[in-house]
């Protein structure tokens, strides 16, 4: 019997730039699509609402779609959300090379079957 190998979040890490946008999910490697043009606006819009206030009252950092947290290990799972808050009290203090600590607030929206489908 063979067992299918996970993937870990250093291996995630490594991987040579080939164009696509990738995350793990429990171990297993998934490739993302680029994001529609309604779904950009949108999140566009909500980062903009948002940095004002983060800005404003010195919460912490706003983080832009593309960068990976690390939520969960043993199986590894990074994801990018499209928006994500790390309060001040949780930022490390150097920032990290690869994935850094789990946001505060993550803002995505997935994608959902059609309703007839």
């Amino acid at each position: 019997m063979s067992v299918a190998s996970q993937f870990t979040a250093e291996q995630l890490a490594r991987m040579p730039d080939d164009g696509f946008r990738y995350e793990l999910v429990a171990g297993e490697l998934m490739k993302m699509s680029p994001s529609g043009w309604k779904h950009g606006k949108v999140a566009g819009r909500v980062y903009a609402r948002l940095i004002a206030h983060v800005e404003a009252h010195d919460l912490g950092d706003l983080f832009a779609a593309k960068t990976g947290f690390l939520l969960g290990r043993d199986p590894d799972t990074v994801r990018a959300p499209d928006v994500a808050l790390v309060l001040r009290e949780h930022l490390p203090e150097t920032p990290p090379e690869a994935f850094g600590v789990r946001p505060t607030l993550g803002v995505s929206r997935e994608p959902r079957p059609p309703a007839n489908a």
